[in-house]
């Protein structure tokens, strides 16, 4: 039975990591981001319809599409990277 308990685990996990729940922006997301930090993110991966940007910067960051997460973190890496290009 071992066995199938850590097949079950191993699965856990990979749940947990699809779902968005093991992701550092995560805990910036849900922990440290207020509506108008959540709203700029959104903003950087090209989401800026009104209606739709407030339900989403009401959820929690396992409550977002796949697609959206990946958008917000691919969005956050070119504003790093323009940043970091302008020295700042």
């Amino acid at each position: 039975m071992s066995g199938g308990a850590s097949v079950a685990e191993r699965l856990a996990e990979c749940r947990a990591v699809l779902g968005g729940e093991r992701s550092a922006m995560r805990s910036v997301w849900d922990d440290s981001a207020n509506d108008k930090q959540r709203r700029v993110l959104l903003a950087m991966a090209g989401r800026t319809e009104g209606g739709m940007c407030s339900m989403w910067a009401a959820q929690s960051w396992a409550s977002l599409p796949e697609y959206l997460r990946s958008e917000i973190v691919v969005g956050l890496r070119r504003f790093r990277t323009w940043a970091d290009g302008a020295g700042v």
